[in-house]
């Protein structure tokens, strides 16, 4: 049988489309697992959103679709809703792909529109993260100055996975070190009898 069941990442999460899924359990209609995963929707929803891909009618004609596509919990849920035969096996399945796919060991393969969706997905998840970035070294600079921002730029950047270095900034000189100022001088004291001690 050839490998149907391969995993993507898709907003960070790795996840199976569901006419995949369909094959696999060997619906004789792929709409019967759309249907399926319709009915139970609001279930799907307390495991995870449950991204979809719109998908043209292809050369076949037809309507324009949308694919669903499940992270691991939703795909087992559906596989055990479907009450097939090999349901079991196939739950047992699901883990291993996700689980390999997860240590690098299968390489997803999707068709170019479906890719490009999904790279427009989490190009839009990445520009939400870095905006949300941007806006919170803003309030920071309009507190505490360039110095703050460069102070918790890496920080912030670091929590969205983008690595910042500041300290080549500090050492061209782009942002000034706060230097102690130079200490008064002191003049001498004078003792009691006029001498200098």
């Amino acid at each position: 049988m050839p490998d149907i069941l391969i995993p993507i990442t898709m907003e960070g999460e790795t996840r199976i489309r569901d006419l995949d899924l369909a094959a696999r359990l060997g619906f004789d209609r792929p709409r019967k697992i759309k249907e399926l995963i319709e009915r139970h929707m609001s279930a799907l929803l307390k495991m995870g959103v449950c991204p979809t891909v719109g998908r043209t009618s292809g050369p076949q004609g037809g309507r324009p679709t949308e694919d669903f596509y499940l992270n691991r919990k939703q795909a087992i849920f559906i596989t055990a809703k479907s009450e097939t035969a090999e349901a079991t096996d196939i739950t047992i399945e699901i883990i291993e792909k996700f689980d390999a796919y997860e240590r690098g060991a299968v390489k997803t393969k999707l068709d170019g529109f479906a890719a490009r969706r999904i790279q427009v997905m989490e190009q839009n998840a990445n520009t939400r993260s870095m905006q949300a970035a941007n806006n919170a070294l803003r309030i920071i600079g309009s507190s505490g100055g360039p110095k703050a921002i460069a102070k918790n730029a890496p920080a912030i950047y670091g929590a969205i996975g983008i690595a910042v270095d500041m300290s080549s900034a500090f050492d061209q000189g782009e942002l000034e070190l706060e230097r102690p100022s130079e200490p008064e001088p002191v003049s001498p004291r004078k003792t009691d009898e006029g001498r200098e001690g």
